[in-house]
């Protein structure tokens, strides 16, 4: 009877320790994908790796496009995007800066 409880307490133990884990580990996935969108230093480059999927924040961005890719007749040679993520889903993007794009 006692061992039977003792296995009741360690089961219900394990499921609430795998749950504070999986706790942690989502909020570790949310503070990297906060920081990816809000953390883009002036210039920053396009990974070569493009994301498919990109968090819905909005926190403007200048995408500056690559000159090998694309010919641009006027100032800026640049796009507005959502947020740093989007920008660089783009392939024609090559860096972004924070901000809307200059006239």
């Amino acid at each position: 009877m006692l061992l039977n409880e003792f296995n009741a307490i360690n089961n219900t133990y394990n499921k609430i320790e795998l749950s504070i884990k999986m706790k942690y580990a989502l909020l570790f996935i949310f503070i990297n994908l906060v920081n990816l969108v809000f953390n883009v230093k002036q210039g920053a480059k396009c990974p070569q790796e493009r994301s498919e999927i990109c968090p819905e924040i909005y926190q403007p961005v200048c995408g500056w496009f690559d000159p090998r890719r694309i010919q641009c007749f006027r100032y800026p040679c640049a796009g507005n995007y959502g947020n740093f993520c989007e920008a660089c889903r783009d392939d024609i993007v090559m860096s972004v800066t924070k901000g809307r794009c200059p006239h």
